[in-house]
């Protein structure tokens, strides 16, 4: 089989896989009370089933037995090291560890957990002192803009879904067939979640998922070590940004949550939800295509820097000054 064709075939099958093992999870997490139990700022009147972070392991494992039986023809990759492989998993577990305990986890042990985990995965990495300084900023934030974006049906797995196809596509002309494989398993995946998940959801991501998937975007920079990565998270960093800079500039904490979100603020303003969430879909897709074209036609270093920082930065002030704020 060509190199070609195995990602799309790879995507399918995460697709099948998250698709069957979140309709076979979602009873369980009922039953154990894996869920997202309704609230005040919540649109769901009664609790659902967290089950995006086991359905994405699967499809992820998927990835790794499909890369085993196709990767062989046409790569030309170096392999991923040890701590981007890492990383992922350690992101998943501590949102698992909040999803179990009724997401009451206090936001200061999160974020230092995620932290140390970052901390530890540059170092094996062979991230340099002074580079990991300069990164773990930037990655933290990645890692966590997947998980603040999940505040609407459809808009994380949708977004994550089209970062990692593109990403895909970008290790294909790289000549890493492997990894193409992989992520194209687990953005088929996220597709094959977003059936159950949008435009109503019937499961949510919980923190076990967004968090895996905000992990492996952490990792890509880890194994290819350009700002491009950046790009493919184009909509969920600019809204994170946004809302940040919304919440400080009105006195509030920037992370307790509130409905300053841009999609909060764009329904409120009077567009539909659905309406909303496939517009910032287009952007992500559009924006990702970018990243990926330029992660496999790097610019200079410090040209690539600029672009990512100041198209993101862009978005973010687009999304602050787009439509009211509503707390």
């Amino acid at each position: 089989m060509s190199p070609e064709a195995a990602p799309p075939l790879a995507a399918l099958a995460g697709a099948a896989v998250a698709f069957a093992a979140s309709h076979a999870l979602a009873p369980v997490a009922l039953r154990w009370r894996f869920v997202d139990p309704p609230g005040p700022r919540k649109l769901h009147a009664a609790p659902v089933p967290l089950v995006g972070g086991a359905a994405l392991l699967l499809a992820a494992l998927a990835g790794f037995v499909a890369s085993a039986w196709f990767g062989g023809t046409g790569t030309a990759g170096r392999g991923l090291p040890l701590a981007a492989l890492a990383l992922p998993l350690a992101t998943l577990a501590i949102g698992a560890l909040d999803d179990a305990h009724g997401k009451t986890m206090r936001p200061a042990v999160k974020a230092l957990l995620t932290l140390a985990a970052l901390a530890a995965c540059l170092a094996g990495a062979g991230v340099g002192f002074g580079a990991s300084l300069l990164a773990i900023a930037p990655l933290f934030a990645l890692v966590h803009a997947t998980n603040t974006i999940d505040h609407v049906d459809g808009l994380c797995a949708g977004t994550a879904a089209l970062a990692l196809l593109d990403a895909a596509a970008a290790a294909l002309l790289l000549g890493d067939a492997e990894l193409a494989i992989r992520l194209a398993a687990l953005g088929g995946g996220a597709l094959g979640f977003l059936f159950l998940n949008f435009p109503r959801a019937r499961v949510f991501l919980g923190d076990s998922g967004t968090l895996l998937l905000g992990g492996v975007l952490a990792a890509l920079w880890l194994h290819w070590r350009r700002p491009e990565v950046f790009l493919l998270a184009t909509v969920p960093l600019a809204d994170f940004l946004s809302v940040a800079w919304l919440r400080v500039r009105a006195g509030a904490k920037p992370w307790i949550g509130d409905r300053r979100h841009v999609t909060h603020r764009l329904v409120a303003s009077g567009v539909p939800q659905t309406r909303a969430v496939l517009a910032l879909l287009c952007l992500q897709a559009a924006a990702a295509s970018v990243g990926a074209w330029l992660l496999a036609h790097p610019l200079p270093l410090a040209t690539a820097v600029a672009v990512a920082a100041g198209g993101i930065v862009l978005v973010a002030l687009v999304f602050a000054g787009l439509a009211p704020e509503h707390a």
